[in-house]
This record gives structure tokens, C-alpha cells and sequence, in this order.
């Protein structure tokens, strides 16, 4: 089974995470990962985020799990 990932940065526009989100769900996308998300769209525990908000992943297939994940400021050392 292939897994569909979108991938988007929407530059922190409430608007533009909401069409983005939408067009997830119309291709029945499995995980969506966002660049510069709006933070208030991806406050709590169902989006998974760097510590600084800057990326949010969300499954949205729910036949895929998460066994773990670590969270950290999202830049490279």
C-alpha cells in the first residue's frame, strides 16, 4: 500500500492551512506536513511540531501509527 504524503508551506495563513487541509482530505492524502503552519491551527496534541512551529505533520490515516517521537527546535546541528 503506497502512502500519499502533501506537503505545503502555507506561510503561517490560517486561510491557506485550511485549503491545504482540504485538498488533504479530497485525496484522501495519509500524512500532511506543513511548513511555517499557523500556530494557532496546530495547537494540541493531534499535530505533531517542531518546538519552534515551524513544521506540523498530521496523519490522517488512521491505519498508520506513530510508535514514537522526539521533539526539538527542528534545525540541524
Amino acid at each position: 500500500m503506497p502512502i500519499k504524503v502533501l506537503q505545503a508551506n502555507v506561510g503561517r495563513a490560517y486561510a491557506a492551512q485550511d485549503m491545504v487541509y482540504a485538498t488533504a482530505k479530497e485525496k484522501y492524502i495519509d500524512i500532511l506536513v506543513i511548513g511555517e503552519p499557523n500556530k494557532k491551527r496546530v495547537a494540541g496534541d493531534i499535530w505533531i511540531k517542531d518546538r519552534r512551529v515551524d513544521v506540523a505533520v498530521l496523519f490522517l490515516n488512521r491505519n498508520l501509527a506513530v510508535c514514537g517521537h522526539k521533539v526539538s527546535d527542528g534545525s540541524y546541528s
